[in-house]
């Protein structure tokens, strides 16, 4: 898969020994922001420009956490072309669907591609990690709400 990497990318992940952060939170976080950029047409874009599906693909592989690996599930189908998303929204819809519907407007590939994701809702902020050093350290320091 390394192959369909833009060439950029491949050399800094080769070069760099890039690996998965054993940190849960981060990878979930990471994983809900790849869901939030999948919702619109620029963001979907703009990651398969980057290479992101085959990264998200070798990230599902090695994840542990249940709930992550569902997310970059739901990630990845989005990332294919714009072309085969409309293909796709086009061939889901059913004759009764269409004739109860027919005065209404065809769902474009954008609002198919965001029913089809989960929503991202606001929760709880990240308990801090008091063994965290360094730059990190004072990250949270004065968010109102967090207990420091």
């Amino acid at each position: 898969h390394r192959a369909e990497l833009p060439e950029d990318l491949a050399t800094a992940l080769a070069s760099e020994g890039a690996a998965l952060t054993g940190d849960a939170t981060i990878r979930h976080s990471a994983a809900i922001c790849m869901i939030g950029l999948c919702r619109t047409r620029e963001g979907r874009a703009y990651l398969r420009s980057q290479g992101a599906k085959e990264i998200l693909r070798a990230w599902q592989l090695e994840e542990t956490e249940e709930e992550i690996r569902n997310a970059l599930e739901a990630s990845v189908p989005a990332l294919q072309p714009e072309e085969e998303l409309e293909a796709q929204q086009a061939g889901q819809v059913t004759e009764p669907a269409h004739q109860a519907h027919q005065d209404q407007a065809k769902p474009t590939a954008e609002t198919a591609v965001a029913d089809a994701l989960p929503r991202v809702t606001p929760g709880p902020l990240p308990k801090p990690d008091k063994s965290a050093e360094g730059e990190m350290s004072g990250l949270f320091d004065g968010i109102e709400g967090v207990d420091s």
